[in-house]
C-alpha cells in the first residue's frame, strides 16, 4: 500500500458516538471504507451482546473483511468497535497474521460522565442503552489507552472529533 495508512480503529463505549465519527470520517477520505464490527455481528441470527467468545470471533471475521476491503483499495478501513478488554490487540494481533507489514493507527473516543450519559440516554430506541457499561468501558478508554491515541470529545462536534483525527491519521 505504499506506505499508506491501512486501518484505523476507531473505539470506545457505546454512545460515545465512535458511528457518527467514522461516517464523518469515511466522506472526508473518498477512497476509505467503514465496518462497524455491531452491524457484522447484527447478521447474525440473535447475537449474544455479552459473549466474548462470540465477539471475539467477529472481530475475526471483520479482521478478514478489513483485508479484503485494504486489498481492494478501500483505504483507509476505519474498523468500528467498543475494542474494550483487549479487543484491540486481539483484533490487531488477528489482522497482522493475515496482513503482516499491515500500516494502522488506534485511536480510542471517551468523554466526561455526564456528556456519556446524555448520548447514552439519547440514543434511539434499539441502540445500547446500559450506561453502567458505557461508563465502564469510557474509564477503561481513559486509563488504559497502551499504544492507542486517546482523544477525549467531551466538548467536541462530531464533526471536529472526525477532522481531529484526519489531522492525526495524516500524520501516522
Amino acid at each position: 500500500m505504499d506506505g499508506a495508512l491501512q486501518y484505523v480503529l476507531l473505539g470506545g463505549a457505546p454512545g460515545v458516538g465512535k458511528s457518527t465519527v467514522a461516517r464523518l470520517l469515511a466522506a472526508m477520505l473518498p477512497a476509505a471504507s467503514t465496518l462497524e464490527v455491531d452491524m457484522v455481528r447484527c447478521m447474525v441470527n440473535a447475537p449474544r451482546w455479552k459473549d466474548r467468545d462470540e465477539h471475539l470471533a467477529m472481530l475475526g471475521a471483520c479482521a478478514g473483511l478489513a483485508v479484503q476491503l485494504s486489498t481492494l483499495g478501500y483505504c483507509p478501513v476505519v474498523v468500528v468497535d467498543t475494542f474494550s478488554g483487549g479487543k484491540a490487540v486481539y483484533f490487531e494481533e488477528v489482522l497482522r497474521a493475515r496482513q503482516p507489514a499491515a500500516t494502522m493507527c488506534s485511536i480510542m473516543l471517551h468523554a466526561e460522565e455526564a456528556v456519556l450519559a446524555a448520548r447514552v440516554a439519547g440514543r434511539p430506541a434499539g441502540f445500547f442503552h446500559d450506561l453502567a457499561v458505557s461508563a465502564r468501558i469510557n474509564a477503561e478508554m481513559r486509563a488504559s489507552l497502551g499504544p492507542a491515541i486517546g482523544l477525549d470529545i467531551t466538548c467536541m462536534a462530531a464533526e471536529d472529533a472526525a477532522a481531529t483525527i484526519l489531522r492525526l491519521i495524516q500524520r501516522a
